[in-house]
């Protein structure tokens, strides 16, 4: 329950305690958006009673008469009607009632950004020794899986085939699922989500590493990683239609085949095979929450590569039946 937002002190309060941040409330209308906000709510707490507390509004929903309240400018309408009050900010939060308990938080380890794997199913990244494609691989990981970003880098982009666009590589934390190790190494921002409790964050949240730069290991454990380097990577084809754009999946090498359907432009396929002459590859795509699909599309609008480097068509396996016209 929203008791108000925190406006400038009470001097006649006497309260011992410093404000949120003191003289940032003196004009809180000049807030541009709710990070600049501090507001005084009631909490109802797991283990009975009520506490007051003070909660930044970036972190909250804000509701009024069952509607949203996104925008900071609707906030301070209300403001203005006086459905929402000023608090002054030197006013400590606490129990509100004898029944509340109040619990301070235990001392854990410091919470660490997560990086989530953003690639289709049946993909696997890279988790590098070192922030480069051409450096060792330490571990394949599944998309889905949450890592913990302990630090970041910046490298300058290559030009090769297949090279991570942004030069922002996160040093990563990976426990395997079994338990069997625990692996530290480098991966590319391309290939991940970044979050921290939640929130989706920038890599410029994420500190930067100090030289020399840390290098990936198999920091616990015995034995090989229950997600080892297979013997052979993946071929993988990156679509590239244009912004906007879709790329037909087919049910056969052919402009006439039906379309299964369309994947868009900058996504990830498993490369199966081809068909005689190159011109079609048969390959596999994941659609989200529909599973996977089988099919052909244009080699002309895919560059095929295996750990981060070009792969010749003309050495994928025929899928189509076809004799072999490009050897």
């Amino acid at each position: 329950m929203l008791q108000g937002f925190a406006g400038p002190i009470d001097p006649e309060d006497g309260q011992p305690n410093t404000p949120l941040e003191p003289g940032a409330f003196d004009n809180p209308e000049l807030a541009v958006d709710f990070n600049g906000i501090w507001l005084n709510a009631d909490w109802a707490a797991p283990q009975g009673g009520t506490i007051r507390c003070w909660v930044r509004a970036d972190f909250l929903q804000i509701t009024y008469k069952g509607r949203n309240i996104n925008d900071i400018g609707k906030f301070f309408e209300l403001v203005e009607l006086g459905e929402i009050d000023a608090v002054p900010s030197n006013y400590p939060g606490g129990a509100v009632d004898d029944s509340a308990i109040v619990v301070p938080p235990s001392e854990t380890a410091p919470q660490l950004p997560t990086a989530t794997v953003n690639l289709n199913s049946g993909v696997n990244l890279q988790l590098r020794r070192t922030p480069s494609i051409q450096a060792e691989s330490l571990a394949l990981i599944p998309g889905g899986t949450d890592l913990s970003v302990l630090s970041r880098t910046e490298i300058t982009p290559g030009t090769e085939i297949g090279a991570p666009q942004s030069p922002d590589w996160y040093f990563v934390q990976f426990a395997t699922p079994d338990g069997s190790a625990l692996i530290t190494g480098w991966v590319s921002a391309d290939f991940v989500i970044l979050t921290f409790n939640g929130r989706a964050i920038t890599a410029e949240d994420v500190p930067l590493a100090e030289d020399p730069l840390p290098v990936g290991e198999i920091l616990a454990g015995t034995g090989s990683p229950a997600i080892a380097v297979p013997t052979e990577a993946p071929i993988v084809g990156l679509v590239s239609v244009g912004t906007g754009g879709n790329l037909n999946l087919r049910d056969r090498p052919s402009t006439d085949g039906i379309v299964v359907t369309p994947i868009p432009s900058g996504s990830s396929v498993v490369v199966l095979g081809r068909n005689g002459d190159g011109t079609w590859l048969n390959v596999r795509y994941e659609i989200a929450g529909q599973g996977a699909s089988t099919g052909w599309v244009a080699t002309e609008f895919v560059t095929v590569t295996r750990s981060g480097s070009a792969f010749p068509v003309n050495t994928l396996l025929i899928t189509s039946g076809e004799a072999d016209s490009m050897n």
